[in-house]
């Protein structure tokens, strides 16, 4: 089948596209190797050095950071990556795999999940970005995001803890 312009003459442009045009057949597809050179000493290097920081449990921090999101999914994000304690941009490549999660950050995202964790089991998930920006008198008065940023993440935890208490209730 070949197109005709709306003068009634022949395009040529649209045979290949339709794979019908005797002028212009398709081009046979490049021949690819399926040979690769081997990587050099700095790339083999380089992954040493990745492997070494971020270590073999990568998938796990990675599911950590799904657990986070999606217990923040009611938070605003500039919230959220205050809160996790990174940029926003960074966080962004960390949630598209951009970049790796150093352990150093992960056992502080742990401390947090489970905080969440403790806070989601009283609180509906839509009250949590609420809570975050409230002042808490446990807290010294303190909203539990400031607190959480003051490095007083074990105080927040302890709280949320509390609410879980049955004296509590």
């Amino acid at each position: 089948m070949t197109l005709l312009d709306d003068r009634g003459v022949f395009d040529a442009g649209t045979g290949p596209m339709l794979g019908d045009n005797p002028v212009r057949p398709f081009d046979a597809l490049p021949q690819r190797s399926s040979a690769r050179a081997a990587p050099d000493a700095d790339t083999l290097e380089r992954a040493r050095r990745l492997h070494s920081q971020w270590g073999i449990e990568s998938p796990q921090k990675v599911a950590l950071l799904g657990i986070l999101l999606a217990r923040l999914a009611e938070v605003p994000f500039e919230d959220a990556a205050e809160l996790l304690d990174v940029r926003p941009a960074r966080l962004e490549k960390l949630m598209h795999g951009e970049e790796q999660i150093p352990s150093r950050i992960a056992k502080r995202w742990m401390v947090i999940a489970e905080a969440l964790e403790d806070l989601q089991a009283v609180l509906k998930p839509r009250a949590t970005a609420r809570w975050l920006r409230t002042s808490i008198p446990a807290l010294e008065g303190r909203t539990p995001l400031d607190s959480i940023k003051r490095g007083r993440l074990a105080e927040v935890r302890a709280l949320t803890a509390s609410y879980c208490d049955e004296a509590f209730s």
